[in-house]
């Protein structure tokens, strides 16, 4: 997971910040992706480096995207972590943050919305290769119903082979 909550502050607004995003990813998949440093020297069975990179975490929630969430901001900060993830590893893949099902706080954005924004934003469904969701409710039928409308969020932006995984 790539991400930090308090690193926000105006990240993907700020070229200098975003430029040291993409930095400081790139030497992250440098270090402990297929080809990182780390594993350098270990037994391949030992080695089991990270094939998927989660960019940012609740991208969705004021909590986890400060001042407020915004699409179009997370889309610039995706784009520069995508191209730094592919760039160090061109066989990697990129999953997006986990989204929470219906933030709590009435400035959050809920998950379909939020990703139906993404998919509106030229070139975005580009930089990801896998939808992540976080979809707590009180039982199972409203874990599927989130899930359910994540789903038709991608069919509808034409994306209907899109992996979507449950990470929280």
């Amino acid at each position: 997971l790539i991400g930090n909550r308090d690193l926000v502050g105006g990240i993907s607004a700020d070229p200098d910040a975003l430029a040291g995003w993409g930095r400081f990813v790139a030497a992250a998949v440098q270090r402990y992706g297929r080809a990182g440093t780390l594993w350098d020297g270990l037994p391949p069975t030992v080695a089991d480096p990270p094939r998927w990179w989660q960019v940012w975490n609740e991208q969705n929630a004021p909590a986890f995207w400060r001042p407020q969430p915004s699409p179009r901001d997370y889309a610039s900060l995706l784009a520069v972590s995508a191209q730094a993830i592919r760039g160090s590893d061109p066989s990697a893949a990129v999953l997006l943050g986990g989204m929470f099902g219906h933030p709590l706080n009435s400035r959050g954005i809920d998950a379909a919305d939020f990703l139906a924004r993404l998919y509106e934003i030229p070139g975005a469904a580009a930089h990801f290769d896998a939808i992540a969701a976080h979809p707590y409710a009180a039982d199972l039928a409203g874990v599927a119903k989130q899930v359910d409308a994540l789903r038709a969020v991608a069919l509808a932006a034409g994306d209907p082979e899109v992996p979507l995984w449950v990470t929280e």
